[in-house]
């Protein structure tokens, strides 16, 4: 009784807990794959799962037993395997919840006044259940990596990065000619093969292609001359697949397909955070930058933000001014117009940001508009 007590208390707070789990989770990074972003995306549904295990194990600890592995968290440890997510990075996202659970449980159980003894035990049903969750997600990771066996995908796939390391492959095994010009590709989600292959019909163009199994696709996309590839770029951008597509700048020779490929893989978070789901490194480099360099993202917060939260409003209409601002090219009275105010309105706003900020604004546009569109892209969906 005192167990079930107990969960009805927690279950009270099913809601935050599983906001605060999720933040938890996403707080452990594996930048070394570049399904990251997609895969965290993908957690949300799992989390409630792992709470109704932990509810479970508590409930059932009289019982002698513990709660039926979810198949939610099963299935997720063999996608995390199949893109590339490190085992170490999973385990530690699970500890990491298992943390912040067992800290509520502890705040919750002396809230109702639960006994020691009663606390031990539902401690040690966790305990035990965890260990067995642990135990299962490990099995089924690595089952699932096990069973990507060698194949010509893979053979490709590793030819295609000794390439990208600056290794020099001898032999026609990929039948692309790297002395051209490419414009690189990266793209992931549904009718990612399709919106690549469907450019390619447009022209004259060569295409080497990788579908790796972490789910992203790498492209290529040769040609003679520069301006048929940025043609291609150019038919690209009027599609619409059902993925989140990244384009790099097209670049001639061996250095040239490196280059536009890093520039596609830097700038795919932007397509995957973005409304599109279609970013090109060439429209927001500095953008592009902040969102793999978590060092200048937060510095840029930090600066141009954080000042503006100390407005009554916590910054948005300070944030609302400076974008119609630098969406009007730094036009006070098109700015004006576009929010409905005067002239005067919007200067005496951009007097007063200056001030907060300490810097004339026509000194830091650039970092400005970087840190305002970092804002953005971290809002929920219908947040200005």
């Amino acid at each position: 009784m005192a167990a079930n007590a107990l969960t009805a208390r927690l279950r009270q707070r099913r809601d935050d807990l599983e906001d605060e789990l999720l933040n938890r989770i996403r707080a452990v990074v594996d930048r070394a794959s570049p399904a990251e972003e997609a895969y965290l995306a993908e957690l949300e549904p799992t989390v409630g799962a792992g709470l109704d295990y932990g509810f479970a194990a508590i409930e059932r600890h009289s019982a002698g037993r513990s709660p039926e592995l979810p198949d939610q968290l099963l299935m997720q440890a063999r996608r995390a395997a199949q893109t590339e997510i490190k085992l170490d990075t999973v385990l530690r996202r699970y500890c990491a919840a298992n943390s912040l659970f067992t800290d509520t449980l502890i705040t919750e159980a002396d809230r109702l006044g639960l006994p020691r003894k009663e606390l031990k035990r539902a401690f040690r049903s966790l305990a035990i259940s965890f260990d067995r969750l642990l135990a299962a997600i490990t099995e089924e990771y690595e089952r699932a990596a096990a069973e990507s066996g060698e194949s010509n995908e893979e053979r490709r796939g590793e030819l295609i990065e000794r390439l990208l390391a600056g290794e020099l492959i001898e032999g026609p095994e990929l039948a692309y000619d790297f002395s051209a010009w490419h414009l690189g590709l990266v793209a992931f989600g549904l009718g990612a093969v399709d919106a690549v292959r469907n450019i390619v019909g447009h022209g004259d163009a060569n295409l080497l292609i990788l579908r790796r199994r972490d789910g992203v696709l790498w492209a290529w996309l040769g040609a003679r001359c520069r301006a048929a590839v940025a043609e291609r770029a150019r038919v690209f951008s009027d599609e619409t697949p059902e993925a989140s597509v990244a384009v790099g700048e097209p670049a001639q020779g061996l250095a040239g397909w490196r280059l536009t490929h890093r520039q596609a893989v830097a700038a795919l978070p932007l397509a995957i955070k973005g409304a599109s789901g279609l970013a090109s490194y060439s429209e927001a480099p500095l953008l592009v930058t902040a969102l793999n360099d978590d060092l200048l993202a937060s510095s840029l917060r930090r600066l141009y933000l954080a000042p503006l939260a100390e407005e009554r409003d916590g910054g948005r209409a300070a944030k609302e001014t400076l974008r119609a601002y630098f969406d009007a090219g730094g036009n006070v009275s098109s700015a004006a117009a576009a929010l409905g105010v005067n002239r005067r309105t919007i200067s005496a706003r951009l007097i007063q940001i200056e001030g907060r900020l300490g810097c004339r604004l026509d000194a830091f546009s650039a970092e400005v508009q970087t840190a305002l569109c970092l804002d953005a892209l971290e809002q929920p969906a219908g947040v200005a």
